[in-house]
C-alpha cells in the first residue's frame, strides 16, 4: 500500500529513455546513382532517467540541440523513444507547436472546438469557457475569420489560450512561448501563477529569471545527457549553460537607453568575474527582482574580501546600487541585435 501512494504522487517517471535518429547523407557526385549514401545515428537523448512529482515546476535548460525539445516530445507522447519506459498520472497538455490541431480554412470559433476537443474537452465545457478564450487570445474581430488570415502571433495566443483552458493536469510548455510580444509573455506566466499546485509544470525558457522565478528546480541537458543537479543551485545552473554557449534575451525595460532599446536583442556570454571591468554592461540575477537585469558596471568593490561590483542603468536619475558578486553575475552583453560590443 505504501508504494502504490508513492506511486499517485509522481506525475512523470522516465527510466533508461534514449532517442536515436537516423541522418541519411547523399553523396553529391556525378556517380551518386551507382553509390549509395551512408546512414549516420544520432542519439538525441541517451539513458534519461527522471521523476517529476505531481505540482512541481520544473525548467529544463541547455544549448540549442542539446534534446530538450525531443524530451518534451516524448514526454507529451508526440514521439516514442528509442528504448527506455516513459510514464505519466494525468491528462497532458502540451504547448510544443500551438498550431497543430488547426485548421486553416475553418474560423477561430470553429478552430477552438476542434483544438480543444482534440485536448479531450468536450463541446458543452468548450461553450462554458468559449468566452473566456477568446477574451485572453484577444484574436478581436478575426475570430469570426479563418485561420489562414491570422498572423503567427494571433495563432500562438490562440493555441496558448485553448491549451491553458483545458484543465490538464501535466502543462508541458517549449521556449516558443517566451518569442511573443512582451504583452502576451507576461500573460502566459501570469496564468502559471494561478495554476494550483495540484497541477504538473515542465517547460523550457529562453529567459533565466522567468526560470528562476517559477521552477521548484531546474534540469540541465547537454548533447542528450541529462546532468546531475541534486544538489545545485537555480544559479548555478544557469551559469553553468552560459559555459557552453551565449543565450540571448530581449531588453523588457529602457533602463539602459540609448544604448539598448526596450526590445532590442542581447547575446550575453559568460566571462570569468575577476575578469569584469568598470564599464561593462552585465546581466545578474536578484533575489526579489523577477527577471534578468541589465546594467552596467560603475564601479568594481571588495565585499567580504571578494570580489563585487556596483551597477547603474543608463538611464536612471539616481544610482541604483545593484550589488553584484560571483553568486549572481550572469554573464556580459557582447552583442546588441547581433552588433558587437568592444570589450
Amino acid at each position: 500500500m505504501k508504494q502504490s501512494a508513492t506511486n499517485n504522487q509522481i506525475a512523470i517517471k522516465l527510466t533508461a529513455v534514449s532517442k536515436k535518429y537516423t541522418i541519411h547523407h547523399e553523396k553529391p557526385t556525378l556517380v551518386e546513382h551507382l553509390t549509395k549514401g551512408r546512414d549516420e545515428e544520432f542519439w538525441a537523448l541517451r539513458d534519461i532517467n527522471l521523476t517529476i512529482r505531481k505540482g512541481e515546476r520544473v525548467g529544463i535548460i541547455g544549448p540549442n540541440g542539446s534534446g530538450k525539445t525531443t524530451l518534451l516530445k516524448i514526454i507529451a507522447g508526440i514521439t516514442t523513444p528509442t528504448s527506455g519506459t516513459v510514464q505519466t498520472n494525468g491528462r497532458i497538455v502540451s504547448l510544443i507547436d500551438l498550431e497543430a490541431g488547426f485548421h486553416p480554412e475553418l474560423t477561430g470559433i470553429q478552430n477552438i472546438y476542434l483544438n480543444a476537443m482534440l485536448l479531450g474537452v468536450n463541446k458543452n465545457k468548450i461553450s462554458q469557457k468559449l468566452k473566456s478564450i477568446i477574451a485572453f487570445a484577444a484574436i478581436g474581430r478575426f475570430i469570426d475569420a479563418p485561420l489562414f488570415t491570422y498572423s503567427a502571433g494571433m495563432k500562438l495566443r490562440l493555441g496558448f489560450s485553448i491549451a491553458t483552458h483545458s484543465d490538464p493536469d501535466i502543462l508541458i510548455v517549449d521556449e516558443g512561448l517566451s518569442v511573443g510580444d512582451m504583452d502576451f509573455r507576461q500573460k502566459g506566466l501570469a496564468v502559471f501563477r494561478t495554476l494550483p499546485r495540484t497541477k504538473t509544470i515542465l517547460f523550457t525558457w529562453q529567459d533565466i529569471g522567468v526560470l528562476q522565478q517559477f521552477c521548484d528546480r531546474v534540469l540541465i541537458i547537454d548533447q542528450g545527457v541529462l546532468q546531475n543537479q541534486t544538489q545545485e543551485t537555480m544559479i548555478w545552473a544557469t551559469q553553468k549553460t552560459l559555459e557552453h554557449r551565449s543565450v540571448i534575451v530581449k531588453a523588457s525595460s529602457n533602463s539602459m537607453y540609448p544604448v539598448i532599446r526596450k526590445g532590442n536583442l542581447l547575446a550575453i556570454q559568460k566571462i570569468p568575474f575577476r575578469k569584469v571591468k568598470s564599464g561593462y554592461i552585465i546581466a545578474f540575477t536578484f533575489h526579489n527582482f523577477p527577471e534578468l537585469i541589465i546594467h552596467r558596471v560603475a564601479e568594481i568593490t571588495i565585499k567580504d574580501e571578494k570580489l563585487a561590483c556596483l551597477t547603474k542603468g543608463d538611464n536612471a536619475f539616481g544610482f541604483d546600487a545593484w550589488e553584484i558578486t560571483e553568486k549572481n553575475y550572469m554573464g556580459v552583453v557582447t552583442k546588441i541585435n547581433n552588433a558587437a560590443i568592444p570589450l
